[in-house]
């Protein structure tokens, strides 16, 4: 019986989201942002041009392990990357098994160019970046990959910029460790223009699905809680309606 529910629920959740895609995409006409869809993985995955000599990824988690991996497989032949954890041992993991360059400390980062980021929540977030954002030179790049707080997210750009001169761009991307393990991936990213344009090539290598710029710092955020937001409201939709139709005696299946 479980599986019978299970199996309906799926199949409504497709739905939904399917009917979701299309309206976005009726939208989409109307807007001024463009969407990037080819990356590294679907070209035969071919490694992609570089600016920089050395980018970093901080946070190593179920999602970040497997990002971290895909930026630097499909790196330039001229360029290392590098990887920090709040546990040592997981970068050291990662260097052993993936061979990125592990950092005991975010000292060793600061000849980054790019670093990017996936942490738990904002909160990490903005006190990682009071560490590293001394540490980086001006006109670095710092992309934040985490699900995290629009107007927090604001806040640290802010500082990072009129402090240190660092430019912040926002990320967050779709889908779960599976999807960030093989690159199945969307990114929905905020930020200034030219700093937008500077992280795609990279963050390319780990989302393969679409890059969606949506609009200035904090709106890749905005678009990613919005996009959870429907995403309970279909799992809440489908769960009431599995439950009418078993009161009216029809098999969920």
């Amino acid at each position: 019986m479980m599986s019978a529910h299970m199996n309906g629920f799926t199949k409504f959740r497709g739905l939904a989201h399917t009917g979701f895609r299309a309206k976005i995409s009726r939208i989409r006409g109307k807007q001024s942002f463009s969407i990037i869809s080819s990356s590294p993985l679907q070209n035969n995955r071919n490694t992609t041009k570089s600016n920089v000599s050395n980018v970093a990824f901080v946070g190593l988690g179920a999602m970040g392990y497997g990002m971290a991996a895909n930026l630097h497989r499909y790196r330039a032949p001229s360029e290392t990357v590098h990887v920090w954890n709040r546990t040592g041992k997981i970068a050291e993991a990662h260097e052993k098994s993936v061979g990125t360059r592990s950092a005991s400390s975010l000292d060793h980062l600061k000849s980054c160019s790019i670093v990017f980021l996936c942490l738990p929540t904002s909160a990490e977030v903005e006190r990682l970046c009071s560490e590293l954002g001394p540490k980086l030179s001006p006109g670095s790049i710092i992309a934040d990959c985490t699900s995290g707080d629009l107007h927090k997210t604001r806040q640290i750009a802010l500082q990072l910029e009129s402090q240190h001169g660092v430019q912040m761009v926002d990320c967050p991307v779709s889908v779960g460790p599976a999807g960030a393990a093989s690159g199945e991936l969307t990114s929905m990213v905020g930020g200034p223009r030219k700093a937008v344009d500077a992280i795609v090539p990279y963050l390319s290598r780990m989302v393969k699905r679409q890059i969606v710029p949506v609009g200035p710092i904090g709106a890749g955020h905005a678009v990613k809680a919005v996009n959870n937001t429907l995403n309970t409201a279909h799992l809440l939709l489908a769960a009431e309606g599995l439950i009418a139709r078993a009161e009216f005696g029809i098999a969920p299946d």
